[in-house]
């Protein structure tokens, strides 16, 4: 457990985009899918602590975040025997979901701090694996539309 500080009800929480797939393309309000809120496989969401960053910090923690995947996805790729062309990109840094812990919460959600890094915390409480696939999916997909409902998309800049 971490020792970092409770996540208080007015903090803002980033989910950063990294693939295209949890983006609507028809210009739609809110382009976020509701897939981007999945805690799957784990059973916790990965998501930031931003209250009192300059939006440079936050995007530059983006960023961030969207490398350290791209190179664990490549090292993987390459361990399985995979092709992976060094000019591939499978993950990159496209925006950012935001949405305040109270609202989190009011879906029957938590969050907790989980450094680090630093600032990093998990959005908890999803319903639990059955091993039930279908099940499993669904159940959690009611948790991730009420999140998508409440929450804002910042694109990355161009």
């Amino acid at each position: 457990m971490s020792s970092a500080r409770p996540v208080s009800d007015q903090e803002m929480l980033a989910r950063y985009v990294l693939s295209g797939s949890w983006l609507y393309k028809d210009g739609r309000e809110r382009p976020l899918k509701p897939n981007a809120w999945l805690p799957h496989p784990r059973i916790e969401l990965s998501v930031f602590r931003t209250d009192g960053w300059h939006e440079s910090n936050v995007v530059e923690q983006g960023e961030r975040v969207a490398s350290e995947r791209e190179d664990k996805h490549r090292r993987k790729m390459l361990h399985e025997g995979r092709e992976y062309p060094e000019e591939k990109t499978t993950f990159r840094y496209l925006g950012r979901g935001e949405i305040l812990a109270r609202e989190v919460r009011s879906c029957g959600l938590d969050v907790l701090p989980k450094e680090p890094p630093p600032c990093h915390a998990d959005i908890v409480q999803w319903p639990p694996l059955t091993g039930n696939r279908k099940h499993d999916e669904s159940a959690q997909m009611a948790y991730a539309l009420k999140l998508a409902a409440c929450c804002s998309f910042i694109p990355a800049l161009p």
